[in-house]
């Protein structure tokens, strides 16, 4: 992978949303021509965010959870071919991260960052592990879940998991369009199974009778 993938990649982590497109060569196996036409405020491209503005965190502190803390000193290793720069940058970045943990490990907005900076790397055993713990201290949360199903789907390839979270997300938070969105994105241009893509926007519709853009989408997927 040349310097270009790793300075776009590390761009994203500061910026705390990685919007995944192109990764090594077509990740997403979108029906563009749906992907397209599909509003933007539904939901398009699978959104991973450790910023604090987008996580719902409780007023009051998270509770210990009776499942024990992953390693946050998990070793960190770079792909090949990764810039002495990029990786020294990233280095930085984990070095704050566990720092925060070390010092708080019930800090949810550190799990979720812990998670971004692993699957960044490629380590997405170890980026599911974060995002499972900030799941934990911050139940219901739809970024996070959302966050999950995107690795789960997209990545480890275990889809399964990936609908489990998508679901859960949709749960979590039935009014927003992202979840209905990307999960979506996910039935038809991963899965490739126009019901269950379909059957998600309906469930958009029926949890938001009166959201017009989810209308119009179905009706431009279906022809209705």
């Amino acid at each position: 992978m040349n310097e270009q993938l790793y300075k776009y990649k590390y761009s994203i982590i500061l910026i705390f949303t990685v919007i995944l497109v192109i990764v090594a060569g077509s990740l997403f196996f979108i029906n563009r021509n749906e992907s397209e036409n599909m509003p933007a405020n539904i939901g398009n491209g699978i959104e991973e965010s450790s910023s604090n503005s987008d996580i719902d965190f409780e007023i009051l502190p998270p509770e210990e959870p009776t499942t024990p803390a992953p390693q946050i000193h998990r070793p960190i290793v770079f792909p090949a071919g990764t810039p002495d720069n990029i990786k020294a940058q990233l280095q930085e970045d984990f070095n704050r991260v566990v720092k925060t943990l070390e010092e708080d490990h019930l800090e949810i907005a550190a799990w979720n960052e812990l998670g971004s900076l692993r699957k960044g790397i490629e380590d997405y055993m170890g980026a599911v592990e974060a995002w499972e713990y900030a799941l934990l201290l911050s139940p219901e949360n739809m970024v996070i879940a959302l966050n999950l199903a995107g690795v789960h789907g997209y990545f480890l390839r275990d889809f399964a998991e990936a609908e489990k979270y998508y679901y859960k997300a949709i749960e979590y938070n039935s009014g927003s369009l992202q979840a209905y969105g990307q999960a979506y994105e996910f039935f038809s241009g991963v899965l490739k199974d126009r019901e269950k893509a379909t059957g998600v926007i309906d469930l958009g519709i029926k949890n938001n009778p009166d959201n017009s853009d989810l209308k119009e989408f179905r009706n431009q997927i279906t022809g209705e």
